[in-house]
């Protein structure tokens, strides 16, 4: 059976979800990247950042990392125990130890505190009598598809891509359903199987989100930085302004004078720095500067044609420190 445009519902289905997935990751990746600290500097104007260029690092203060680490060093499971019981479940116990949950339960809380979600997703097991295999999976490559009605998943995806580095990746994606799970890679004629359908007839979709903070009109919840980035933000362009003022009054200021374009060249005729031009305004020709990363200096390329008290060699000074009178210091008319 196919749809009106030649494509089965099958094929159409997993087109969408594929599609929603990479909608939902240009906004999870930059959850991810606060978490990181590999958030871009913001608050700072971009021609101050092309006149800076590499000269000045972004300053990061990550705090968002041990806001979320606190919150999930909080959240363990112990054990579980049905209604009316008052020990344990032995057998779950055993399946949740099989699986590895005990380290991957705390990943799958640390992706929901950061981006809002994350899943567990349960499959048949290689082996008949072996316990289900369950997995905790990000967002960035998991996405759920709900009824409007219900709010219950329906259907639900996942891709990913897999290769040696340097090589051509293969793509995969499983689409899962709630009576079977496809497993699917990318070939030149479209998705196609890569192993048999497992059919579970589970009666449901076996992807179980793990939500932090949902709605009614936001059931994929909303990540704990929300709220915090913007401060965030403001406090590393804080700190990085610190640094450059700190840097600023840290270098002494020096001038140069008797100096040429190749006394600013190494032996392989590169300049040392980013060469910038400066005009004067008595309207001679621009003069080239070079700043240097360990000072704030500039070259004074037609000094010695201006003066003649110039000295023959170069040479180098500090800058005269300007005095700075207080109004306590000024004298007082006589009465």
């Amino acid at each position: 059976m196919r749809g009106g445009d030649g494509v089965d519902p099958e094929s159409l289905l997993l087109m969408r979800l594929v599609a929603a997935l990479e909608v939902c990751k240009r906004y999870l990746y930059k959850y991810d990247a606060y978490y990181e600290g590999e958030q871009p500097l913001k608050f700072m104007a971009e021609a101050l950042k092309a006149e800076f260029g590499d000269r000045i690092t972004e300053l990061v203060l990550n705090w968002l990392r041990i806001v979320a680490d606190a919150y999930e060093n909080r959240l363990d499971i112990e054990g579980f125990r049905f209604a009316g019981d008052s020990s344990g479940d032995e057998s779950l116990w055993a399946s949740w130890q099989a699986n590895d949950l005990d380290e991957q339960s705390q990943q799958g809380h640390l992706d929901s505190l950061v981006m809002g979600r994350s899943y567990v997703i349960v499959g048949s097991p290689d082996v008949k009598d072996d316990p289900a295999v369950v997995t905790v999976e990000s967002p960035l490559q998991v996405f759920a598809h709900r009824d409007p009605k219900t709010r219950k998943v329906m259907s639900a995806v996942k891709r990913w891509d897999e290769g040696w580095p340097g090589e051509v990746p293969e793509q995969h994606v499983v689409l899962y359903l709630p009576d079977s799970t496809r497993h699917k890679v990318l070939t030149g004629t479209g998705w196609v199987l890569k192993s048999p359908v497992d059919v579970h007839n589970l009666g449901r979709c076996p992807v179980v989100p793990l939500v932090n903070r949902p709605r009614v009109l936001r059931p994929d919840g909303i990540s704990e930085f929300h709220d915090v980035m913007p401060i965030a933000d403001a406090a590393n362009k804080m700190a990085t302004d610190m640094m450059v003022s700190g840097e600023y009054h840290a270098m002494p200021r020096r001038w140069a004078s008797a100096m040429k374009a190749s006394d600013f060249q190494d032996e392989a005729g590169n300049h040392c720095g980013r060469r910038r031009t400066r005009t004067r305004s008595s309207g001679s020709s621009p003069s080239p500067t070079w700043p240097c990363s360990t000072t704030r200096s500039s070259s004074l390329r037609s000094w010695r044609a201006r003066s003649p008290r110039c000295p023959r060699t170069p040479w180098v000074s500090r800058a005269p420190t300007p005095l700075v009178r207080t109004p306590s210091a000024r004298r007082r008319p006589s009465s």
